[in-house]
């Protein structure tokens, strides 16, 4: 035993970081975030029942008009707790008006990048350009959506190399859609919307416990970490050098829409 601790010591301690920082992560941010908006969605789902069925017996009274008020009054309360710490909120130069949305995105989408590359340093970054194709004509929905994934982009890139990953492989903006399909994004008219953006790097455990801390504090900037995988990087093992899959997404909230979408209903 005491000659495998000497030979995997780095690699053992490297993998407990690891799930020790997805871990806290889990049960100090993830967690409570899931609870808070399981029980809004609980708390909705039986406030509508009752209501439902109440009404069904006749003509509201005040009481019952009453405790529907205090109903929505907790609602309210726990939905402005949870976008405090959790929800995308655009920030400039991420938040330009409709009709300039196009362009801010076709200008950001080259400076984004350019500056990334100018304050990388001692990380090496695989690509050379934008991850994001060229786009100068687009809807404003659309424009907004990809202004949103450019700046979770920035955000959690700047992160990696604050955290000083050794590579930055490949950053991928749009897993999840096609553009030239979507011309107005893919977005729905729902309450929550989740746009994520997926990142590979290749780091020591310091620098993966770094970014992942970084990404779990809520608050302003705050990005939902959707997935995390990491092997060894280099063939000795002790080497402690990881590459490791991350998903990230913003939260795109809107308290007006409805849970899900609306489906039409057949004609």
């Amino acid at each position: 035993m005491e000659y495998f601790w000497k030979q995997n010591k780095i690699y053992i301690i490297a993998v407990a970081a690891v799930l020790v920082v997805v871990g806290l992560w889990w049960m100090f941010v993830l967690g409570p975030i899931n609870k808070g908006a399981q029980d809004f969605k609980d708390e909705r789902g039986q406030a509508q029942t009752e209501l439902e069925a109440k009404m069904a017996g006749g003509v509201a009274t005040e009481d019952m008009i009453a405790r529907g008020q205090k109903d929505l009054e907790r609602t309210q309360a726990l939905v402005k707790s949870l976008l405090a710490d959790a929800a995308y909120v655009p920030k400039d130069p991420f938040n330009p008006p409709d009709a300039t949305a196009a362009q801010v995105f076709y200008d950001g989408n080259l400076t984004t990048w350019k500056n990334i590359k100018a304050s990388a340093g001692r990380v090496h970054l695989m690509q050379t350009t934008s991850p994001f194709p060229a786009i100068q004509q687009a809807s404003p929905s659309l424009a907004r959506e990809l202004l949103a994934r450019l700046a979770v982009m920035n955000r959690v890139v700047d992160l990696a190399i604050k955290s000083r990953v050794t590579r930055i492989e490949k950053v991928n903006p749009l897993p999840d859609f096609e553009v030239d399909k979507m011309q107005d994004g893919s977005m729905r008219q729902q309450f929550l919307n989740v746009l994520p953006v997926k990142l590979t790097v290749t780091a020591s455990s310091a620098s993966l416990f770094a970014l992942v801390h970084g990404l779990s504090k809520k608050g302003e900037g705050y990005v939902a970490l959707l997935g995390f995988s990491a092997v060894p990087a280099a063939e000795d093992e002790r080497a402690d050098q990881w590459k490791c899959d991350l998903e990230v997404a913003a939260l795109v909230v809107n308290e007006k829409l409805p849970l899900t979408e609306k489906k039409e209903q057949p004609k």
